[in-house]
Parts: structure tokens; C-alpha cells; sequence
């Protein structure tokens, strides 16, 4: 239950004064970080992307999410006329 001793700490702190309502940042998830510092644009096309069909993708050796457009996480060959 350390996350009810954390709100608690954290409540106390906050009546006491000794934490600033300016100094206490909003936390953002890794996806949706991911996504702003992308500026919605996929990582290897560089198209706008709609993030519902997006697919985030791990780098296995950077360990850096990426964020890819569906045309790109799915390749399909060129039909031939």
C-alpha cells in the first residue's frame, strides 16, 4: 500500500505549504510523450498519423519507443499492372 502512504505524504506536505502547486508537473505517459516529441508524425515516413492506427515500436538495442503509421508497421508489396 505505498501508494496511499505516497498520497498521504504528499496531502501533508501540501497542507503544510511546503510544496508549491507551480513546482509539481503533471505526469505524462511514455506513449503519449512518445507522441508529442514525434509531433504526430510517424518515425520512419514522416507522415501525419492518426494515433488510433498507430503502432508503437520499441528499438531492441536503443530501448527508444518509436511510433510508426499502420502503412508502415504492416509493408505490403506493390501490385504489378
Amino acid at each position: 500500500m505505498s501508494y496511499d502512504n505516497d498520497l498521504n505524504n504528499y496531502l501533508r506536505l501540501v497542507k503544510l505549504k511546503k510544496i508549491k502547486s507551480a513546482d509539481i508537473k503533471p505526469v505524462i505517459s511514455e506513449r503519449r510523450q512518445v507522441m508529442l516529441e514525434q509531433k504526430k508524425t510517424c518515425a520512419i515516413c514522416k507522415k501525419e498519423i492518426n494515433p488510433v492506427f498507430a503502432k508503437y515500436v520499441r528499438d531492441p538495442q536503443t530501448k527508444v519507443l518509436k511510433l510508426i503509421c499502420s502503412n508502415c508497421a504492416i509493408p505490403t508489396p506493390k501490385r504489378r499492372e
